[in-house]
């Protein structure tokens, strides 16, 4: 008889909590200049925001999936910024889309911006994910 052994294997964990921290990281420490380069997008034409605000999103996505792929062998680094390139090219547009409507004097209240990214990432993840 064949038994497969399920236990989960501790170097697997660790690469994949690795993975997800670097990926958090860089995209925290490059928010700040994606948020400049948000907010100059958006002064511009309607058009051209719309244009450029989901390759935004994707370049965003893609430096820090990346950086965070890179633990998981160097394949990682290219299926985490095609990850982290649709993931953001299709929410960093909705949430400057939100943003717009609910910011009050260019900034967004704590207990609304809390549920507002909560949201977005939540909805990302179970759309990309399948759920």
């Amino acid at each position: 008889m064949l038994v497969l052994d399920s236990s989960p294997n501790p170097a697997v964990l660790l690469l994949a909590i690795l993975a997800t921290t670097v990926t958090g990281l860089v995209g925290y420490l490059t928010a700040g200049a994606t948020a400049r380069t948000l907010e100059r997008i958006l002064e511009g034409s309607f058009i051209r925001s719309v244009l450029l605000v989901p390759l935004l999103g994707i370049t965003w996505g893609i430096v820090s999936g990346a950086a965070g792929g890179l633990f998981l062998f160097v394949i990682g680094a290219i299926v985490g910024g095609v990850i982290g390139g649709m993931v953001a090219g299709a929410t960093l547009p909705l949430f400057a889309v939100i943003y717009s409507l609910i910011a009050e004097d260019g900034e967004i209240p704590l207990k609304r911006l809390f549920p507002l990214a909560g949201g977005i990432s939540g909805s990302a993840a179970a759309f990309f994910l399948g759920a």
